[in-house]
């Protein structure tokens, strides 16, 4: 039997599953379990199927013939019960194609086996309904499977269109026929959208569900966006619509010097070696000429975050570098020497508050009010109170909020220096070169939000902005935005600032 050794991920392998709770206390498989299973599988993955089992229960009662799904998942049950439950980013790639495999595997044990046998085998739980159950167990199992096909490491958009259109076809009937799956499942119309696009096969549908997200002013997920438009770009250049696809490419050069850390590097891999030929890709291209490789470049000593063609450049775009400039040499240097644990809390840390979150997005245009008064933008900001939940089982329940306020800035000048380390005054300078980044560096129809995060020594202190549509009206006002800034909806509390300043969130 082959031996396979696989790269573990940082930090804690974690659990993750989509509208069903998992038992608190609940742990994968040993990868060396995982793994020893993952082997036998690989070598039995070309081979024929094995003999039908009678099943039988804990009494030695007959269960019936067991389907080959079920055989399949009783002789691997470790790797079965690491693919279904392992959040996709944890999976070593070694053994992706097994995992798939097991996923695709499991799916089919929810449709040939029969209830009594699933039942049996633990599949179903005594308080559970059949059909609920298969649905969320098989909607899982299909969002995993195709999640890792479409992974560099095993490029195939096409296996992973046919999992996505099962999953919303599944939708659509527990829904009652006909449904907008843009609206229902943005997550799922998203996939599906960038594998069809990527598998070449339909790229008129292709197109217009790519222009669907990009054109929704309600949608906030920047990953959605980047990521539809360089679909959408390539799509347009096969369709032979060479100026769309410029203009999109256009945005995409600039966004993506601009903002190169935003995206995670497990899409930025994805988006730069699928689908696309690296020596004439036009956003890369495009990047390199904006670049100008054959000049000598010059690197900013402090953050070594960003390269300039000249040192006349440099100097031209420093008081619209300088914030950002601070918080990446800060992140670079707390990150830098530390502790493999310290490093860890510092990585997940930069993570999350970058991430789309509610409580980095939506929620703080509740907070600040910017429905009934868009001006709080530039007068107000939200204040919140962090902690680190190291064991969490997603990466975005990695940081939960305890406390939250929202002050006007004139009262917080005193609590934001001490924060950061600052002098008197040099807050307000802090901010006002912030406010003057931004509006260079976007559009009129957005509008700024300040976020102030702070938490136990281990957690840096952040001062950011964030970016809100002006065209707010749309999204109907939510007083209870505080519910909404942790996933597990856990109660957020008052904050009690040094300073005794009020929070100014009613104050109009």
């Amino acid at each position: 039997m082959s031996v396979i050794k696989a790269t573990l991920p940082t930090g804690q392998l974690r659990s993750k599953l989509e509208g069903i709770d998992i038992p608190v206390g609940f742990k994968l498989p040993e990868l060396d379990l995982v793994l020893k299973d993952a082997a036998e599988a690989r070598e039995m993955m070309g081979s024929p199927p094995p003999p039908p089992i009678e099943g039988q229960n804990a009494k030695g009662e007959s269960i019936g013939t067991l389907p080959i799904a079920l055989v399949y998942n009783m002789m691997f049950s470790n790797l079965f019960k690491f693919a279904y439950f392992c959040e996709v980013e944890d999976v070593p790639p070694e053994i992706l194609p097994q995992c798939i495999w097991a996923l695709e595997w499991f799916i089919r044990a929810l449709t040939d086996g029969s209830e009594l046998q699933l039942r049996t085998l633990g599949h179903i739980l005594p308080h559970q309904k059949v059909n609920e159950a298969c649905y969320f167990m098989s909607s899982n199992a299909r969002y995993k499977a195709a999640s890792h096909a479409l992974k560099p490491e095993i490029d195939k958009p096409l296996e992973a269109l046919r999992h996505l259109h099962d999953g919303m076809e599944a939708d659509k009937q527990r829904m009652g026929g006909k449904i907008d799956m843009w609206k229902t499942n943005p997550g799922s119309f998203f996939m599906h959208a960038v594998a069809l696009a990527r598998s070449r096969t339909n790229d008129i549908q292709a197109e217009q569900d790519l222009s669907r997200i990009i054109n929704d002013k309600n949608s906030q997920n920047i990953l959605f966006l980047v990521k539809s438009k360089v679909y959408l770009s390539r799509t347009f250049r096969r369709l032979g619509k060479g100026a769309n696809a410029q203009e999109l490419e256009q945005w995409l050069v600039q966004w993506l010097k601009k903002n190169p850390h935003h995206l995670p590097d497990s899409s930025l891999i994805e988006i730069f070696t699928t689908d696309t030929d690296t020596e004439k890709d036009p956003i890369l291209v495009g990047i390199v000429n904006l670049v100008n490789p054959m000049s000598k470049l010059s690197q900013c000593s402090r953050c070594k975050h960003i390269y300039y063609c000249s040192k006349e450049c440099q100097v031209a775009h420093f008081p619209y570098h300088k914030v950002a400039c601070r918080e990446h040499a800060a992140q670079l240097k707390a990150i830098t020497g530390m502790a493999p644990d310290k490093a860890l809390i510092a990585s997940d840390w930069y993570t999350w508050r970058v991430s789309p979150v509610p409580a980095n997005t939506i929620s703080l245009v509740h907070a600040l009010g910017l429905h009934r008064d868009p001006s709080r933008s530039r007068t107000h900001i939200v204040f919140k109170h962090v902690e680190y939940v190291p064991n969490s089982k997603s990466r975005r329940d990695r940081f939960k909020v305890v406390g939250a306020g929202v002050y006007k800035l004139d009262d917080v000048w005193q609590d934001i220096e001490t924060s950061m380390a600052l002098r008197k005054n040099e807050g307000k300078t802090y901010i006002k070169e912030m406010l003057e980044e931004f509006d260079v560096s976007t559009g009129q129809d957005m509008l700024p939000m300040l976020d102030f995060m702070f938490g136990s020594q281990e957690i840096q202190t952040y001062l950011g902005i964030r970016i809100s549509k002006a065209q707010i009206q749309g999204y109907p006002y939510d007083p209870n935005w505080k519910n909404s800034l942790n996933t597990a909806s856990e109660a957020v509390g008052p904050l009690k600032l040094r300073s005794a300043a009020k929070d100014s969130e009613k104050v109009f």
